[in-house]
């Protein structure tokens, strides 16, 4: 049995180790911006003792770095770490419905502690903190999609990453941003989003702070354009991959075309895996009033287990859960889901019969997050 826990700012440096051993192909100056950039994320850890068993009862005597002993006794043998992002959701009685959702990044296992267990419960911690918050979902970007699967993650968005021959012509089309563009760029991205997204990260000043440093420190730029900003790594031959590229159309279409962009050849997923349902379905909306029934099973937060009426109509959906008393006489048509497949649902990626005039909240824009 593990004993995972929120590792604490001394045992911080086991989670830099565990990051450096998995991920070798980071740099130094990429983790330096990350681990004081990202200072505040929640780290979940299992440490090689605990994995053993050999937790104190209570989970704190064992507790392997302090001020006074330091990390030297120990290793992290799996983490996960959380970043609470603010994320546009649809909208909710005709404004954005801003919500928070943890982004889960840096999942790693020591090659030796595989398949015990450790990720799965680590996840699970994961998924029961977002949910005791009422977060409607959690999100990654997966090395490896099909591990995430089994814990009902679905990929619900790709990423849009351009590749270019020129990199000069790119930082040539605006001027290089600074700390001091941060207000301004925020404001151009609210616009262009608001205008043209249903989901999608808030790109606060606080965002682009964390994204002209990130950049940064893996050579990168972030380009400051009449009306919106792109943000490009350049490579060794001149040209550059373009990570970014936030654009009112249809200015957007004309600058890919002019730039030569094309889409590379692979783009990053973006998973998706329900927490709290009666938060993910708020956002959907119809013209009219449509009510449904809803019968759901979730074998990890078996809490949301049931049979529930769902409603929908123009101000957004709501659900609440069914008595006894109710099924009998509940709504039809029944819909018999999951968080897999209401995920793929509320973010467009699969229809349902019998729910026509629904709409969802399905123009997204997920980028990788820091």
């Amino acid at each position: 049995m593990a004993y995972e826990h929120q590792i604490n700012e001394h045992e911080r440096p086991l989670a830099r180790a565990l990051w450096e051993r998995i991920f070798p192909e980071d740099t130094q100056a990429f983790l330096d911006a990350f681990f004081t950039l990202k200072g505040d994320n929640v780290i979940l850890g299992v440490t090689e003792r605990e994995a053993a068993g050999a937790a104190a009862p209570d989970g704190a005597a064992d507790r392997v770095c302090t001020a006074e002993r330091g990390c030297e006794a120990d290793r992290l043998a799996a983490m996960i770490h959380l970043d609470p992002c603010s994320v546009v959701f649809g909208q909710r009685h005709g404004r954005p419905n801003t919500v928070r959702a943890d982004y889960v990044v840096g999942v790693s296992t020591l090659p030796e502690y595989r398949h015990r267990g450790l990720m799965a419960s680590l996840l699970k911690e994961a998924f029961a903190r977002g949910a005791a918050r009422k977060d409607p979902f959690i999100f990654l970007m997966p090395a490896n999609e099909q591990v995430y699967l089994p814990f009902d993650f679905r990929t619900v968005y790709l990423q849009t990453n351009y590749l270019t021959a020129d990199a000069d012509a790119l930082a040539a089309a605006g001027r290089i941003a600074g700390p001091e563009d941060c207000a301004a760029l925020a404001g151009a991205a609210s616009t262009v989003l608001e205008a043209e997204r249903d989901t999608y990260l808030v790109r606060d000043e606080r965002y682009f702070r964390e994204l002209i440093e990130e950049m940064a420190a893996e050579d990168g730029k972030v380009v400051v354009l009449p009306g919106g900003y792109l943000c490009f790594w350049p490579n060794d031959d001149g040209g550059a991959l373009v990570r970014e590229l936030v654009l009112p159309e249809p200015q957007r279409t004309r600058f890919l075309t002019a730039h030569g962009l094309r889409p590379a050849p692979e783009q990053p997923k973006i998973m998706v895996r329900p927490l709290d349902p009666a938060e993910l379905v708020k956002p959907l909306r119809s013209d009219a009033p449509q009510t449904f029934t809803l019968e759901y099973h979730d074998d990890i937060l078996e809490l949301y287990d049931g049979l529930w009426t769902l409603t929908v109509g123009p101000e957004g959906g709501s659900l609440a859960r069914q008595g006894a008393a109710e099924a009998d006489s509940a709504p039809r048509p029944l819909f018999d889901m999951d968080p897999a497949s209401l995920a793929e649902w509320v973010f467009g990626v699969r229809e349902l019969p019998g729910a026509a005039g629904i709409r969802r909240p399905d123009r997204i824009l997920i980028n990788e997050w820091i």
